[in-house]
């Protein structure tokens, strides 16, 4: 309902939570009290159409007192959900899953070089969160080769844009393939990768 959750596979919310926490160990709930974040799936996906870095990340913003979760703009009702925890593993993990998701695609569909990136990456990244600095930079680097890895600029974000999941680069526009709309991220690394336009007939696509 709007920004809200008001409730999960039939039960409200923070009841449907309460169920899981009530069925992991320790160490897990330690990491859902500190770290415990939700992931959206596309409207009209179901959860096995989802890869694992493909969700959008939301923090829970308040917890209404019906037991609903606010989540911000962009819920629909059916939508697919899934909670998450933030930990360095899985957050490097993801990140280079995506990456190398990017190098593979790329190798089949073939088409000019990236030539530099943009990074856009939470402040609850970083060395906050790894315990080392330049996590999220390099990893392009180990993906895709020293040479674009040394082209990386940007800055660190409360909030980031983009569309979730993958987008590869087309030769025209009218070959771009449809991709979820743009979207409020959060605690998320969003690379925009920079790969130079064809020319079709004299003309260059953007």
């Amino acid at each position: 309902s709007g920004p809200v959750v008001t409730g999960i596979g039939g039960r409200p919310s923070k009841e449907a939570l309460g169920l899981i926490y009530g069925a992991v160990n320790e160490e897990l709930r330690a990491k859902m009290q500190s770290s415990l974040l939700i992931g959206l799936g596309g409207e009209g996906m179901n959860e096995n159409q989802i890869d694992d870095g493909d969700w959008l990340i939301r923090g829970i913003l308040e917890v209404t007192p019906n037991g609903g979760f606010v989540l911000g703009a962009g819920i629909s009702e059916g939508q697919a959900l899934r909670f998450h925890v933030r930990d360095k593993d899985s957050a490097e993990s993801d990140l280079n899953l995506m990456l190398n998701r990017y190098r593979l695609e790329r190798s089949f569909s073939g088409g000019n070089e990236p030539i530099g990136s943009l990074l856009f990456t939470c402040n609850g990244r970083g060395e906050g969160l790894y315990g080392r600095r330049h996590v999220d930079a390099r990893a392009l680097q180990n993906a895709l080769g020293e040479q674009l890895g040394t082209r990386v600029t940007g800055f660190f974000c409360n909030g980031e844009m983009g569309a979730p999941g993958l987008t590869k680069p087309s030769e025209t526009l009218e070959d771009r393939e449809q991709v979820r709309p743009m979207s409020l991220h959060g605690f998320t690394a969003v690379f925009a990768i920079l790969v130079p336009a064809s020319k079709s007939e004299g003309n260059a696509n953007a």
